[in-house]
This record gives structure tokens, C-alpha cells and sequence, in this order.
């Protein structure tokens, strides 16, 4: 049919053994199926749930299109995307930091898990859509004002900076090879 978009078929198993092989480096129980999420969202999308899943308040990622953005509280960010990008077969020296002093990890992600974040963006698989409880949002929030920000911030720019943390959508500047403001760890 004109107009109607077709694109390859995402292996959701496959999907959900990577997020595995991820939650298992961490210490965290094994998923049945990926948690539903919001469209056009980093941390609200069905990978970010479904790897926060669980783990209380230590970790808060943030997924792109092509990256993933990790934090960590008590841990050594680092080590965790180390871990990750292991666990998928990914060498570590595409582990990046932000230049920033932000504290966060940029990490690629394995092709399969580009594919289910763009096809999911475009509305392909809205068997994995679901409005997120109010109550997730509110202690997602809640974390991401507990992510240290460097000194000689503004409060207005840290602010604005723990906003977009929560609401980067995947587009624009996820959709590069290599996000900005990122070094070598």
C-alpha cells in the first residue's frame, strides 16, 4: 500500500537478551518481557525502564537511538557501562564521558537495540506502548535532582539540565554516530 511505512520486523527476543545479558552484569533478576514505555522518550522508552527495572536508586539511563546515557550513585559509572558493553560484545574504548564533568557515560548500542528505539519512535510496534504511571515519574524525577552537577552551574541551567535528562527524545542529537561533548574514558 502507498504511504504505508514497512520496515524490517525487530527480533523482540533477541531485544530482550540484550537487555539481559545489561541487567545481569549488575546484579539484576532476568526480565520475562520487555516493560512498555512511551514513544519519543529516553527515559520512559520500554529499554530504559526495562534495564531500571528493580534496581532501586543507583542507576538512571537515558536512551538514545544509537546511546545509551548512564548514571550511577555509589558506583562507578565506568565500570557498569564496562560491564554492559561486555556483556554485548562491544569493546570498551567506544566507552565515552561527557566533557562536561557531568558525570555521566555514553555507551553505543548494539544494532539490534537502535532498531527497536527507531522503529518504536516511529510507531512500528505499538504493542510495546503504554503510558508511564504518574508515581514512575515522580521518582524518576525525584533521582534525576539527585545527579551531581559540577560546580559554577547555574541552578537555572542544572535545573534545565535535570529536565532534559528526563525528556531527551531519542531524535536529533541521539540519531549521530557520537553524541557532543563526550571524551574517551
Amino acid at each position: 500500500m502507498a504511504g504505508i511505512e514497512r520496515a524490517a520486523e525487530v527480533d523482540s527476543k533477541r531485544v530482550l537478551e540484550l537487555v539481559n545479558l545489561a541487567r545481569r552484569t549488575y546484579g539484576a533478576d532476568e526480565l520475562e518481557s520487555l516493560l512498555p514505555g512511551q514513544p519519543l522518550s529516553a527515559s520512559f522508552c520500554p529499554l530504559g525502564r526495562s534495564l531500571r527495572s528493580g534496581v532501586g536508586d543507583w542507576l538512571f539511563v537515558a536512551v538514545g537511538t544509537n546511546h545509551l546515557r548512564l548514571w550511577t550513585f555509589g558506583k562507578e559509572p565506568g565500570a557498569v557501562a564496562r560491564a554492559i558493553l561486555g556483556a554485548w560484545g562491544i569493546a570498551t574504548k567506544r566507552l565515552r564521558k561527557s566533557a562536561d564533568g557531568m558525570g555521566f557515560v555514553v555507551i553505543p548500542l548494539p544494532s539490534e537495540l537502535s532498531e527497536f528505539v527507531s522503529q518504536f519512535d516511529r510507531g512500528l510496534l505499538p504493542d510495546h506502548q503504554a503510558q508511564v504511571d504518574g508515581d514512575e515519574v515522580r521518582h524518576l524525577s525525584e533521582l534525576a535532582r539527585k545527579i551531581p552537577f559540577p560546580r559554577g552551574r547555574k541552578a537555572s541551567s542544572v535545573g534545565a539540565a535535570q529536565a532534559a535528562a528526563l525528556s531527551v527524545p531519542h531524535a536529533g542529537v541521539w540519531q549521530k554516530t557520537e553524541p557532543p561533548s563526550v571524551l574517551p574514558v
